[in-house]
């Protein structure tokens, strides 16, 4: 993502937007047992997820970079390693 044109950098944001907002609602609604839907469980996943933040706040800032990082910040404190 660091080198990737901005039309591709927003489609790889949007998706991953709606994938970790996805994520908080399922973690909101049915608790921990979400986790086991991961194969790289729950530690590896909040890395993931906190890795493409730093990628997508380095690349630039627009509403969906903060947003991601609402989100991802919200998932990573409510659910501690």
């Amino acid at each position: 993502m660091r080198y990737a044109l901005p039309s591709v950098r927003l489609v790889s944001l949007a998706d991953k937007l709606h994938n970790a907002r996805s994520l908080l609602t399922d973690w909101q609604q049915h608790g921990d047992v979400i986790w086991s839907d991961f194969r790289a469980g729950k530690e590896k996943t909040l890395w993931f997820y906190q890795s493409l933040v730093q990628i997508y706040n380095q690349t630039g800032s627009d509403w969906m970079t903060q947003e991601i990082e609402r989100v991802v910040s919200q998932l990573c404190q409510e659910n501690p390693a």
